[in-house]
């Protein structure tokens, strides 16, 4: 599948000013991503998107002296986006010395997303890598794809917004509002005029619903009272969508 130019630049930029903002001169070992693209958007950004399993972790450098990265080796189950191949060689992070380096395990199962970096394919924490577990929903999406469903996918975050004067420059106060203590644990109920359902924020504040019909859709939070209470939203989903829905509470 070949991606619009537009979408690569806009996932590389969100990626590179997630790492500026959190990145200091003296703490060069900690790495976090303000925000993740969602699956909807993620996926056709990417210049591969497999499951499988991994079978070696080695490390690796291009030449003598030069930064040594991870190279993880999958056995590769199923692939999405990207050459079809039964192994494939990724190098894990996007900075040396394991900064944004996502956690591998031996013989453990991954959804991984990777782009192009030279000659070689990388991924790390500011991708939607995730193990077999936390990518169900993802799986689930990807899987209708190959199969020409596309099914409707709302997905969004909750958050409490930063103070004004906060110290973050202005060229990233709207991502840093957006990345700002998010919420977890916060009840989401979705219905329609054929389906109910309800989930949980994750630890990052984010939610989805995937495989939603077409028309009216009414998005309800129970926030906490402090945060505002309860907030209800009605909108129109069309078919074969993709709907960012997020509340920023104050």
């Amino acid at each position: 599948m070949k991606r619009p130019h537009h979408q690569q630049t806009w996932l590389n930029s969100l990626i590179l000013s997630s790492v500026a903002v959190i990145f200091s001169v003296s703490d060069l070992e900690a790495c976090e991503c303000l925000r993740k693209a969602a699956v909807c958007q993620a996926a056709p950004a990417s210049d591969s998107v497999f499951f499988g399993k991994v079978v070696r972790i080695s490390n690796w450098s291009e030449s003598a002296g030069s930064v040594e990265q991870q190279r993880v080796t999958f056995q590769v189950y199923e692939t999405f986006i990207g050459p079809q191949t039964t192994t494939v060689d990724v190098m894990n992070g996007m900075v040396g010395r394991g900064v944004c380096s996502f956690e591998f395990k031996a013989d453990q199962e991954y959804l991984v997303y990777a782009s192009k970096s030279g000659s070689f394919l990388s991924t790390g924490i500011c991708f939607r890598t995730a193990t077999k577990e936390r990518a169900a929903a993802d799986l689930s999406y990807l899987r209708s794809l190959a199969k020409m469903e596309s099914p409707s996918l709302i997905f969004g975050f909750v958050t409490a917004s930063l103070p004004r004067g906060s110290g973050v420059p202005i060229g990233l106060q709207q991502e840093a509002q957006e990345a700002a203590r998010p919420i977890s644990k916060v009840l989401v109920q979705l219905e329609t005029k054929a389906v109910q359902r309800q989930v949980l924020t994750d630890d990052l504040g984010n939610y989805s619903f995937v495989g939603l019909p077409p028309g009216p859709i009414t998005l309800t939070v129970d926030l906490p009272k402090d945060l505002g209470g309860t907030q209800k939203r009605t909108f129109q989903l069309v078919e074969r969508a993709c709907s960012e829905q997020n509340f920023v509470t104050q």
